[in-house]
């Protein structure tokens, strides 16, 4: 992958890459469909790699979900399906049906909130962290 980087760079593109997911920055739909096509085929033939076409595609920076994050206007937050699967394992981790201690139980919590808090703490939307947190204290 670090070729595809050297070759984004040679053709002056803005892009993020981490691991094999990648997001290319053009000014307008007719250059990303032109991009998409152009990266698509260096990939496939130079590269020997293949492109999945359901997860590839061209949308305004309002619409794309990267790497758990979305973009609203200038600001930077956390995705919808990323909260979704937040609320969901902090259900599991907090469930009175899961036989493990009270002390048990909240070091999990613990670790798991701190990790997500850690990855999406770059985000500029923290107007519902108090409500997260007055849910979880219910919860328990």
């Amino acid at each position: 992958m670090d070729d595809l980087d050297r070759e984004l760079e040679r053709r002056g593109h803005r892009f993020a890459r981490y691991a094999d997911d990648f997001l290319i920055l053009v000014r307008s739909a007719r250059a990303g469909e032109r991009v998409k096509a152009s990266i698509t085929r260096y990939l496939t033939s130079r590269l020997k790699l293949k492109v999945n076409e359901s997860k590839s595609g061209v949308c305004g920076l309002n619409e794309v979900v990267f790497l758990g994050f979305t973009f609203r206007g200038s600001k930077l937050r956390w995705s919808d399906e990323a909260f979704e699967t937040f609320k969901h394992r902090v259900r599991r981790l907090t469930g009175r049906s899961w036989g493990v201690s009270m002390g048990y139980r909240l070091r999990k919590l613990a670790e798991y909130v701190r990790g997500w808090m850690n990855y999406f703490g770059i985000s500029d939307y923290y107007r519902p962290v108090p409500e997260i947190d007055k849910w979880i204290r219910r919860r328990i």
